[in-house]
């Protein structure tokens, strides 16, 4: 029996991979049963994500997690917000999105100034985590942490102010841990809290904490930093880097989540685990496994960053070897690599089917219904 893989990324602000991989799973069942007058596919549901938007929800539906509710500090601090972690008491771990605690989705536009903004509520989570550990109440080993569609580029400190971490001025006065006070900063006292479970970091870029591929430089203007801006950021993060290598070796600081991945690294001895490793290894995306005739995957825009570990890149990656037929289904493309302009690779744009992108993405499901007849479309004509 043929088999499909559905294994899109999410499409941001549209759609999380989870509600993508339904809608194409049922619009490819009714296109083979209406049209094709077949049930003769066997359909393998695996929606993906490469630690950023979605996150959450696919570990959710991956590995049967109970999700916990949390009020925590919001990013602009002045603020909290609601929130929520999967856990599994079975697998004795915790699943966090870092973008549900300090997303871009989360900061109204007036505020989103990457100077003043926060991680502190992702600290917090930490926090409680340690005390259910300690009670009793959950029964943690590991904390899986992904990294993604983060509004805050502060590398951690902000998460860590919740932990204990203090910043303070030549005169020894206390200052708040954000990071327009970076460059103010003569002294970082840092006790480490002793977390009782490991931390793993999922994800998507091998980016650098600092330089011209930064977390400043390069993330940091996505996020509604002003060029003035990014470079009092970029100059902050190279004097905290400075203070606190006198004491650690600073090396290996990745930039992922405008600098939370190194934070997390070197303050709280987390482990960093590469998108394709978590795919792979923990959501069972792996051609050793799977055989696939049909591949679908996705997300909402295609372009040269897609293939920086990127979900549907790492699908398409993996699966290559096997020469089965795969399709890649995006809202916009806006380059196909080289490399990916092969016979058995295709590409659909879901927002040709649409006046704008913007009326795309209000009708996800007429797009996915129109694309799943394209797919199935070409799918038998190249079989007979």
């Amino acid at each position: 029996m043929p088999e499909i893989l559905i294994a899109p990324n999410s499409f941001k602000e549209c759609m999380d991979s989870a509600g993508l991989t339904h809608l194409f799973h049922e619009a490819l069942q009714d296109e083979l049963l209406n049209r094709y007058k077949t049930k003769d596919f066997r359909f393998i549901d695996k929606p993906v994500s490469d630690g950023g938007d979605g996150f959450l929800q696919v570990c959710i539906e991956n590995f049967n997690l109970k999700k916990v509710e949390l009020k925590v500090s919001a990013p602009f601090q002045d603020d909290s917000i609601s929130t929520c972690y999967g856990y599994s008491r079975e697998n004795k771990s915790v699943y966090i999105e870092s973008a549900d605690v300090l997303g871009m989705k989360l900061i109204p536009e007036e505020k989103r100034h990457p100077l003043k903004l926060s991680s502190r509520g992702l600290g917090e989570m930490l926090l409680h985590l340690k005390n259910e550990k300690i009670s009793g109440e959950m029964d943690i080993e590991r904390v899986i942490i992904g990294i993604g569609g983060t509004g805050t580029s502060d590398f951690g400190i902000g998460m860590c102010s919740a932990l204990g971490l203090k910043l303070l001025d030549g005169s020894g006065k206390e200052l708040n841990a954000v990071p327009e006070n970076f460059l103010l900063t003569e002294e970082i006292i840092w006790v480490n809290p002793g977390l009782n479970f490991n931390i793993e970091i999922v994800l998507d870029v091998d980016a650098p904490l600092l330089g011209e591929k930064g977390a400043a430089r390069i993330f940091a203007p996505q996020k509604g930093a002003t060029p003035h801006e990014v470079e009092r950021l970029e100059k902050g993060l190279e004097n905290i880097v400075r203070i606190l290598g006198k004491k650690k070796n600073t090396g290996d600081l990745l930039g992922a989540g405008g600098g939370l991945a190194g934070g997390l690294h070197f303050f709280l001895d987390g482990k960093y685990k590469f998108a394709r490793d978590f795919l792979k290894e923990d959501l069972g995306l792996n051609k050793n496994k799977l055989n696939p005739d049909l591949i679908i995957t996705g997300e909402g825009s295609f372009d040269s960053q897609s293939m920086m570990q990127k979900g549907a890149f790492l699908v398409i990656d993996e699966f290559m070897p096997s020469g089965a037929l795969q399709f890649i289904c995006a809202g916009i493309i806006k380059q196909i690599p080289q490399e990916l302009k092969k016979e058995n690779i295709k590409f659909i744009e879901i927002s040709k089917f649409f006046h704008t992108p913007e009326e795309s993405m209000r009708n996800i499901e007429k797009g996915v219904r129109l694309a799943s007849e394209e797919i199935l479309k070409f799918y038998f004509r190249n079989k007979t």
